[in-house]
């Protein structure tokens, strides 16, 4: 869902609550994030660490990590499933 708000500031808009604690860059990160910009954007934007940013993330919203072992185990089983397939053929 490209552009959908998320996390953060998608639960907190108006609350005010949600974002206590947060710093200034923070939050700057995790507003960007809630708006769907991709981290590499983030990081370029704000002047980070492309890793800084993509940790920062992940501690505050989960899933940004579950979507990237989801990718993984996507490209795992299909290069299992070749394998399986190409032993099959031989």
């Amino acid at each position: 869902m490209r552009g959908a708000p998320r996390g953060c500031a998608a639960q907190s808009r108006g609350a005010g609550e949600f974002h206590r604690g947060l710093t200034p860059n923070e939050l700057a990160i995790m507003d960007r994030w809630d708006a769907g910009m991709p981290i590499a954007r983030i990081a370029r934007e704000l002047g980070k660490p492309v890793d800084r940013v993509r940790n920062l993330i992940i501690y505050y919203d989960g899933a940004a990590d579950q979507r990237t072992s989801d990718r993984k185990t996507a490209a795992a089983s299909a290069q299992l499933l070749r394998a399986i397939q190409q032993e099959r053929a031989a």
